[in-house]
């Protein structure tokens, strides 16, 4: 989880918005439990809806994969 939660605070001040604009912590706990592995899977992830998905999605998923 402290993966996402660094990736959550550096795009945060890329986009200059608060981070849990980002992901907030119950996104980044349901994205720990369920690990999805695709960019569609992300709609089951609780707080990523089709923007975020599209915003984040391959970031998220690279990330996933990279731990």
């Amino acid at each position: 989880m402290a993966y996402f939660k660094q990736w959550r605070l550096d795009t945060a001040k890329n986009e200059g918005i608060p981070s849990y604009m980002i992901l907030t912590n119950k996104s980044i706990i349901s994205l720990a439990k369920n690990k999805p592995t695709t960019v569609e899977e992300l709609a089951n992830i609780f707080g990523i809806g089709n923007l975020k998905k599209k915003k984040y999605g391959e970031d998220i998923i690279a990330l996933l994969n990279s731990i």
